[in-house]
């Protein structure tokens, strides 16, 4: 008796395509990703995490995955086989710190369909603890820039400061343009702009005026001075302080007389607010009369910068 007549034809057909599929079919199950958690202890010097996975291929490990993650874990899909993991920490530098020890784990083939995966029973591994962190010096505190496209070129100030005046010199048996006494009531006005976007200096100019109020022989006069200055700062963010130096020249004006003057002075600012600040500074005037004649006017003020 054939063959033919015991197994048909079709029927033989069939057989070898199922043993010739066996192979591929199992190649298939190998192949499925199993969705794993790895965890590890958290640490508060942290910013972030870069984890790494390798695979072991014929006794040697291959690098399959490396990924940052800000979270203490992260979920992959693997198929079956041997691994290990890595974890390095990234301090808020952004300077890798000592990783954990390599972690092996292995992936199991499943011996019979699993239902789907869900997120409360996902397999969990975890990562050996890091090491304890070494305190990391916190860098001096700078003022950060703003972003570029916001950045602005000019900053813009006004401030109001009490401002009384000390005459110094005269020529001999001539009175002073201010007269000879010391003036306590004295108020000064400065409005400026500042050009900020060179890194050393801030340069600018301002416009500043002044008042006084004095008695020479039992007549009580009154003194207004108006005046240009160039200015240079120089600003320091911490602590938050500014040093200022000025020079220019304006006009000085008393009952019917007036006086050209020039005007030299220092001074030295701090920001307890972002935009507030206090400032004190010292000016000396010169003015420029038949008789040379000249003043401190040292002042304390408070002024908003915009």
């Amino acid at each position: 008796m054939t063959i033919d007549r015991l197994f048909p034809r079709h029927i033989i057909l069939a057989v070898l395509l199922l043993l010739a599929l066996t192979p591929l079919l199992r190649a298939q199950d190998d192949t499925e990703l199993h969705h794993i958690r790895l965890t590890w202890s958290e640490d508060v010097n942290t910013l972030r995490y870069e984890v790494v996975i390798e695979r072991e291929e014929e006794g040697e490990y291959q690098e399959i995955l490396r990924k940052f993650t800000d979270a203490s874990f992260i979920e992959v899909s693997l198929s079956p086989g041997n691994y290990r993991c890595h974890v390095i920490p990234y301090d808020f530098l952004e300077k890798p710190g000592e990783g954990s020890q390599w972690m092996n784990f292995e992936v199991l083939a499943p011996q019979k369909p699993e239902p789907e995966p869900e997120e409360d029973t996902r397999e969990r591994i975890i990562v050996n603890a890091l090491p304890e962190p070494e305190p990391v010096e916190q860098p001096e505190y700078q003022e950060p820039p703003p972003p570029a496209e916001h950045r602005k070129l000019f900053d813009f100030y006004l401030s109001a400061a009490w401002m009384p005046m000390l005459p110094i010199y005269e020529e001999e048996n001539q009175s002073q343009f201010f007269g000879q006494s010391v003036s306590l009531a004295g108020a000064g006005l400065r409005l400026g702009a500042l050009y900020s976007s060179l890194s050393v200096l801030n340069i600018g100019l301002e416009a500043a005026g002044s008042w006084y109020a004095f008695n020479e022989n039992d007549t009580s006069s009154n003194a207004i001075t108006a005046g240009l200055n160039l200015v240079l700062q120089k600003k320091l963010a911490q602590p938050k302080m500014a040093f200022t130096l000025r020079l220019g020249a304006g006009l000085s004006l008393l009952e019917d007389s007036k006086s050209l003057h020039s005007n030299l002075g220092v001074s030295v600012a701090w920001f307890p607010l972002e935009h507030l600040f206090l400032e004190a500074g010292l000016d000396h005037t010169h003015l420029f009369l038949a008789d040379s004649a000249g003043c401190l006017r040292p002042w304390l003020g408070i002024g908003w910068q915009f």
